[in-house]
């Protein structure tokens, strides 16, 4: 009879590895397993890579609402506390940009973006400041004001923007983790999950060559996976997930941060922006969202596409 952990996470991102250092750091748990089906922890989403490397909220998100904002900056602010303890020594997590900026072109977007500052940013962001100097703004981002027309009016809000390498944060939270000699903690990669079942007091979980593993509970932070995982427990029957792909385009770098544009409140997703790279090397535009039928980039899966849509299938 095999080892019943106390605690199974699926999927080594930013997510699943943050709640496995919570769960040996500060809990009295005895066992824990992580299991990744890439070959080390944050490889997809969490890849630098593979998004904007933001640390939201910075202020340049016009479509939160001022309670939204500060919930949470509350709950973001923990990424930094943590990047300059103890628990962050020796991973490269954060960087923090020369400028960052959300501008407004136009009267009508300024008188927009004037009530914003107002009402939502400088109450949450303090050291927020309103900008309409085009001389000013070209000191901070020269390529803003670069080519426009002597009476085109625009403004910004200045505001502290952050990189967040969210790949290196999570294996920042694996070593973490690991370091619990007192505990059983097992980290099994290359380990693609095929299948939970529910058996009385504990769960199975059935891995792709056959074998598998027990735990009491099971954490399911696989990213798009996770809906189809929950289906198989009955949970999320009337979910739905359909993929949107989110593309950038890159030119040489052009900004020293992250500029974003106008937008109005109560709008799901940022509007399209302007980030400087990592490594600096290049500026990112975006994103794009296109409708796809995979569910990971660049790895199509037409029965995890299929399954998803069930909901969907049986009601047409």
């Amino acid at each position: 009879m095999r080892d019943v952990y106390d605690v199974a996470i699926i999927g080594m991102g930013a997510v699943g590895t943050a709640t496995g250092f919570l769960l040996a750091e500060f809990t009295n748990l005895q066992s824990l397993l992580f299991l990744e089906k890439e070959n080390s922890a944050g490889q997809i989403a969490s890849d630098r890579r593979t998004n904007s490397q933001t640390r939201h909220p910075f202020g340049g998100e016009l479509n939160y609402t001022p309670e939204v904002m500060k919930t949470i900056k509350r709950y973001s602010d923990m990424i930094p506390s943590y990047a300059n303890s103890e628990y962050g020594r020796g991973h490269d997590i954060l960087k923090r940009t020369k400028s960052g900026m959300v501008l407004a072109v136009g009267k009508n977007e300024k008188d927009y973006l004037r009530k914003k500052f107002h009402d939502t940013v400088k109450p949450v962001f303090p050291y927020a400041e309103l900008m309409e100097d085009k001389e000013e703004i070209a000191k901070l981002e020269p390529y803003v004001v670069r080519g426009r027309k002597k009476d085109e009016e625009i403004g910004i809000i200045k505001l502290q923007a952050d990189m967040v390498d969210f790949g290196e944060l999570a294996r920042s939270f694996e070593d973490n983790a690991r370091k619990h000699q007192d505990k059983k903690i097992h980290v099994k990669f290359n380990t693609r999950v095929e299948r939970i079942e529910d058996v009385s007091d504990s769960y199975e979980i059935h891995i792709s060559n056959g074998g598998g593993f027990s735990a009491r509970y099971v954490v399911v932070a696989a990213g798009s996976y996770t809906l189809s995982f929950a289906k198989q427990l009955g949970l999320g029957g009337d979910f739905v997930a359909f993929p949107v792909a989110g593309k950038f385009y890159t030119s040489p770098s052009v900004i020293n941060g992250k500029v974003y544009t106008f937008q109005e409140e109560g709008v799901p997703f940022a509007a399209t922006h302007a980030d400087r790279e990592w490594d600096g090397a290049v500026t990112r535009y975006g994103p794009t969202a296109t409708p796809t039928l995979t569910f990971e980039k660049d790895k199509p899966d037409i029965r995890e596409f299929i399954n998803n849509l069930n909901p969907v299938l049986l009601d047409t």
